[in-house]
């Protein structure tokens, strides 16, 4: 029994609050099936959060099914039928890598051809590299759903998880491998605590507020079964720094405050197991006897090259550190499988520690979850309350029944004599079973991939490139004033580049016999090794390098200016970067300035993605990163990978303009030159964009890991 209450707010949660009627609802066909229901009893409003939606997803997968039964005909269908619904939709802006498995125009398709009180946006207001990774449901802030599951493509499954279901199949997955997660849903005031967050984060996506129903309704679909009544939930979440809002790591806390407390027993059910903090509360377990026995449930192959580099590659790593502290083989990791060569995918976030307390939410074990993204998790505390610690244990028993294809009275006759880890091993075998999972990364692999905060950081972007003092005093309004000098460099270029041929200024230079020589240079041989050697000394001279990579897209075009350019940005980075190595880091402190500290630290916690970021914004000279990136040592593959990334969407804008510039001193037409402008307008758009975001970053807590 937990000695005290594990949810304490202001720490490692926002607050508690009472549930009239909580459940758990376990795999995408019991959750959609009772969002349906839910969503149809609406009175007054939906606010609906997710990472991403896709309107065609079928709720109900049974033959003779009429509509409505995708989730867009239920939404408009509910709103139609009650003339006081407004129903409120926001999704994750999501990067390109992913928007490509994604619904197209979902938000023109609700705008266009649902009903206007179907609203619809992207939340794009997060950090660079962050998302909007929560998962909640409110229904007339009466009821309401968090956990795991969106309603989108690939989700959809039954407790059996079939090998071969034809039901699994989605718009753009029309046959995808067994999936299982897990919702919790309750009514009564904490839905009204859940729909003010799900309002807030409305506010700060779109800056108009939502206002609260007035009338209280009972949702609750007829016929779904009520897990445990009049209970207190405590509600954590994680938002990174934005704006005027600070950092908020309360999901984080909870995590580590619910190992800490274990004593007999941490179940965990995971999509990723990547956290740095979480691996080494693990350990401390293991290491202070009573150590608990831990039983982690998750996904036996991540799927994607992200997802294999960042969260593969981690977990492995953290899987070699546990077993050397596991010297009473009291850890043990298994994925779930429903058959000979059939994976269940395990997208669950749920922790149950000693029966005691249950914690489901959209919170992943890595480092995004607990610093990055914006994430909502439940807590459910029995507090030694034998009613609600009876609950959790069925539920946990419930999971383990489902992956080991048992009856959960043989999962509790087993348990109370073998113990968690030993009643599994005796149990599992069958056709549906638990399967040990070991690291898929090979050690020698492990030097090759980078760091997993390269894709899983602990902390966003701008606080690392602004907030440890990379940048000089003023943050954004320097940021912004360099963009604004820059543009005004570019609009110089192109009006001079507009008036070469329609006014004397042309008459200055030989213009044929400066073209004459272009074309030898280009046709040259020894033209790639000219424009390196032109970039290694512009490097050591400090010459601005957009003006380089400009000035080959001019002389060779797009294509070959692109390639040229990134090659010789990249030998003038690698040269400099040795230079900073030679010269330590005292020599490189009194060059570059005291700011050089700062910088190798960021440089050496998060390598790939500090260097990209330098890259991409204009902080400081080209120059002074290399020097200072030598000077930190940071890991040379790290450092390289780091500079392609970020240099080459520069290089290509840069070199595009070139072109155009080029084009236009040789053929100063009219589109021509619009097209050169259009081209120039668009850089600086991407670069004011991208300072403005940076700008707007909220200043972090003095302590990075102080709970808010």
């Amino acid at each position: 029994m937990l000695k005290e209450a594990l949810a304490q707010p202001g720490r490692n949660c926002w607050r508690l609050a009472r549930a009239d009627r909580l459940t758990v609802l376990v795999d995408a066909e019991n959750y959609y099936g009772v969002l349906k229901r839910a969503l149809l009893n609406a009175r007054n409003s939906i606010l609906f959060l997710g990472w991403e939606f896709d309107s065609r997803t079928s709720l109900v997968r049974e033959a003779g099914i009429s509509p409505p039964n995708t989730i867009g005909e239920v939404l408009d269908n509910s709103i139609r039928r009650n003339p006081q619904v407004q129903a409120h939709i926001l999704i994750w802006k999501s990067s390109i890598i992913y928007s490509l498995h994604r619904e197209l125009l979902t938000g023109w398709k609700l705008k266009w051809l649902g009903h206007r009180r179907l609203h619809f946006h992207y939340d794009d207001s997060h950090p660079l590299g962050a998302s909007h990774h929560q998962k909640i449901v409110v229904i007339d802030d009466s009821l309401a759903f968090v956990g795991g599951l969106d309603v989108s493509n690939g989700r959809w499954d039954t407790r059996a998880h079939a090998p071969t279901d034809t039901r699994r199949s989605d718009p753009l997955l029309t046959s995808y491998p067994p999936f299982h997660d897990v919702m919790m849903m309750v009514s009564g005031p904490i839905a009204r605590d859940l729909g003010d967050i799900a309002r807030e984060r409305w506010r700060c996506a779109t800056g108009r507020r939502l206002a609260r129903p007035q009338t209280v309704t009972d949702p609750w679909p007829p016929g779904t079964p009520v897990g445990i009544e009049d209970v207190s939930v405590a509600i954590a979440r994680t938002g990174p720094a934005w704006e005027e809002q600070p950092a908020v790591l309360e999901v984080e806390a909870l995590h580590l405050d619910m190992i800490a407390a274990a004593q007999r027993s941490i179940y965990i059910e995971c999509q990723y197991f990547a956290s740095r903090r979480i691996a080494q509360a693990l350990a401390a377990r293991l290491r202070h006897p009573p150590s608990p026995e831990i039983l982690i449930v998750s996904a036996n192959d991540p799927t994607g090259l992200m997802e294999r580099t960042a969260m593969g590659a981690a977990r492995a790593r953290l899987y070699h550190k546990l077993e050397n502290f596991d010297g009473n083989r009291r850890i043990s990791f298994y994925y779930p499988a429903s058959g000979p060569n059939t994976d269940v995918k395990v997208h669950a976030k749920l922790m149950i520690v000693d029966d005691e307390a249950l914690r489901i939410g959209s919170a992943n074990l890595n480092n995004r979850s607990f610093g990055l993204d914006t994430e909502c998790d439940l807590l459910l505390d029995a507090r030694g309350d034998e009613r609600v610690r009876t609950f959790i244990r069925s539920v946990r028993h419930d999971l383990l029944a489902e992956h080991l294809g048992v009856g959960a009275e043989r999962i509790a006759e087993y348990e109370s004599g073998e113990g968690l880890c030993e009643a599994v091993e005796k149990l599992r075998g069958g056709e549906r079973t638990l399967v040990p999972l070991g690291p898929h990364v090979e050690e020698s692999w492990h030097r090759l991939l980078p760091a997993g905060d390269v894709f899983d950081p602990e902390r966003s972007v701008e606080s690392i490139i602004l907030h440890d003092d990379v940048a000089s005093a003023g943050g954004g309004r320097t940021l912004r004033r360099k963009v604004v000098i820059g543009a005004a460099i570019l609009s110089t270029i192109v009006i001079l580049a507009s008036l070469w041929r329609w006014a004397p200024l042309s008459g200055l230079l030989d213009t044929v016999a400066l073209g004459d020589a272009i074309e030898d240079l280009r046709a040259s041989p020894i033209a790639p090794v000219f424009v390196i050697l032109a970039f290694l000394a512009s490097g050591l001279l400090a010459v601005p390098v957009s003006l380089m990579i400009i000035a080959s897209g001019a002389l060779f075009g797009f294509v070959l200016g692109s390639v040229y350019a990134l090659s010789g940005s990249l030998l003038s980075a690698l040269l400099i970067y040795e230079l900073g190595r030679k010269l330590g880091r005292d020599r490189v402190r009194r060059i570059a300035g005291t700011r050089v500290t700062k910088v190798s630290r960021s440089m050496v916690r998060s390598g790939i993605m500090v260097v990209a970021t330098l890259r991409l914004v204009p902080v400081t000279v080209f120059t002074v990163v290399n020097l200072v990136a030598g000077a930190s040592r940071i890991r040379l593959f790290d450092y390289v990978i780091g500079t392609l990334v970020g240099m080459f969407p520069v290089v290509a804008a840069l070199s595009f303009f070139g072109d155009r510039l080029g084009a236009v001193l040789r053929k100063p037409d009219v589109v021509n030159t619009i097209t050169l402008v259009a081209v120039a307008v668009m850089i600086i758009y991407a670069s004011d964009s991208l300072a403005l975001r940076l700008a707007r970053a909220a200043p972090p807590t003095s302590d990075p890991r102080q709970y808010q």
